[in-house]
């Protein structure tokens, strides 16, 4: 897919593999859209991307991905709007057991129901977008960046509970590494 004038999201795009994919599509002319959770942290990556690629097209948008509510506000901004590439990359690996304000531990929903919600709701921009494209690389794109350490995660853990959402929830031995794994 030729990328100048299409829409990019990146989720965790301030920091590590995000900035450089958010830089390597602004370089290739795509607007980029850095969704991530500290406007002061992303602002100036924003800035030093468009200083470095000289594409003036990347902006941040608020994405807290530990909140369903913000995950569903940042989709709304985006009403309307094609998406012609949606990049799930953020992730974070929690030392403790941590839940959400949506009761959800922490790893789980960031690494895994948050990322399927947002391309839940961006489907239709989605869809948009792959009919505006033609050709045999017409169609728009959702990627999920995994990690090698989903081989510390158990899945057969998941199949022994009937809600595998409370089984990072439940008291049992909390492993950062299991649930990273796990939910990535």
């Amino acid at each position: 897919m030729a990328l100048a004038n299409k829409l990019a999201v990146v989720t965790g795009a301030n920091c590590g593999i995000g900035k450089v994919i958010a830089t390597e599509l602004a370089r290739h002319q795509a607007h980029v859209v850095m969704a991530c959770r500290s406007q002061a942290r992303s602002e100036p990556i924003c800035e030093e991307i468009r200083a470095s690629t000289g594409n003036c097209d990347v902006e941040f948008r608020e994405l807290d991905l530990t909140s369903l509510n913000s995950i569903k506000n940042f989709a709304n901004g985006l009403q309307g709007r094609s998406v012609h590439l949606l990049i799930n990359n953020a992730g974070v690996m929690a030392g403790q057991r941590e839940m959400t304000a949506d009761g959800l531990e922490t790893s789980w929903q960031v690494n895994a129901v948050g990322p399927t919600l947002l391309s839940r709701l961006l489907l239709s921009n989605l869809f948009k977008a792959s009919q505006e494209l033609e050709g045999p690389s017409g169609a728009s794109r959702i990627v999920y960046v995994g990690s090698m350490l989903d081989k510390k995660g158990n899945l057969e853990d998941l199949k022994a509970v009937q809600d595998p959402l409370k089984r990072f929830a439940s008291d049992t031995e909390f492993s950062a590494f299991g649930s990273y794994g796990t939910s990535k």
